[in-house]
């Protein structure tokens, strides 16, 4: 395995894991929000994906992988499918973590204690808390999924890159053709390759903040359509970086998504409230 590949990886990996909390460091000193609202956005996206999209999307493609090799228009209206469910699970979730851990009342509630105040300081703070969110959100699937898989694909790589050819040989026809499959795609893998994933990570993690900010507003303002609007907006992320990569490639792909996320920090502070003079 190409050294050079191997150190990809292992960069990839580190950043994946540590800018999440880097970021998180920096907006504590920076805005003086507390860590708690960092693991709530990890929670959520942990109840939101790990524990119940993530296992009902592997079953379902297990029961119509036969119907997927068969007919293509299905794997677009799979595609389709997978990117409306992400919007609606992590957005819907983030909504009840707003709802149940951060600000612990009703939409109507918050929107009347911020008016009944009469400034904006109370909306500043819970934008602080949202920014927190979002990272957390943003944080744990960068450190968990993305950085594990990374991890995964470099043990697998080393694995395979000292497999024994006698040991390959003696292994049934099917199964040692996958794993001579398998090391040609190391042998021939860019080594720049596993950055792609930690470009991509920077400018998600930006992306989820600025859903973060999205759902507060239907807080903040009492307008549940801020969260219609985050889920169609999370739904277009995914569904355009999914066709990106398969028309244009993964490079141009994490310039798409590099576009989403410069949207998204003007979309973070635009809706930031003003302080008091």
């Amino acid at each position: 395995m190409d050294p050079m590949l191997i150190a990809a990886y292992l960069v990839a990996f580190l950043f994946e894991v540590g800018m999440p909390i880097a970021l998180a460091v920096f907006v504590r000193r920076r805005l003086g929000v507390s860590w708690r609202y960092f693991w709530y956005g990890a929670l959520i996206f942990f109840l939101s994906q790990i524990v119940t999209r993530i296992p009902l999307v592997r079953v379902l493609q297990f029961v119509l992988a036969d119907q997927f090799r068969q007919s293509q228009a299905l794997q677009w209206a799979w595609l389709v499918a997978l990117a409306l469910t992400a919007g609606l699970f992590e957005e819907i979730g983030r909504y009840l973590g707003y709802r149940y851990l951060v600000f612990r009342r009703s939409r109507s509630e918050v929107s009347r204690q911020l008016s009944a105040v009469g400034d904006q300081d109370p909306a500043l703070d819970a934008w602080k808390k949202g920014v927190m969110y979002g990272l957390g959100h943003g944080g744990l699937e960068s450190m968990l999924l993305v950085g594990g898989l990374v991890l995964l694909g470099l043990i697998n790589g080393l694995v395979l890159s000292r497999m024994d050819p006698a040991t390959i040989a003696a292994l049934p026809s099917d199964q040692a053709e996958q794993v001579r499959q398998a090391q040609e795609l190391f042998r021939t893998l860019p080594w720049w390759t596993p950055l792609l994933g930690a470009v991509e990570r920077l400018f998600t993690i930006a992306v989820q903040v600025g859903f973060s900010i999205l759902v507060l507003q239907a807080f903040l303002r009492d307008n549940v359509k801020w969260l219609y609007l985050a889920i169609g907006a999370h739904f277009l992320v995914d569904l355009v970086a999914v066709a990106s990569n398969r028309f244009i490639g993964p490079v141009w792909t994490e310039a798409v998504i590099g576009v989403f996320a410069l949207g998204a920090l003007y979309l973070t502070f635009r809706l930031k409230p003003r302080p008091i003079a």
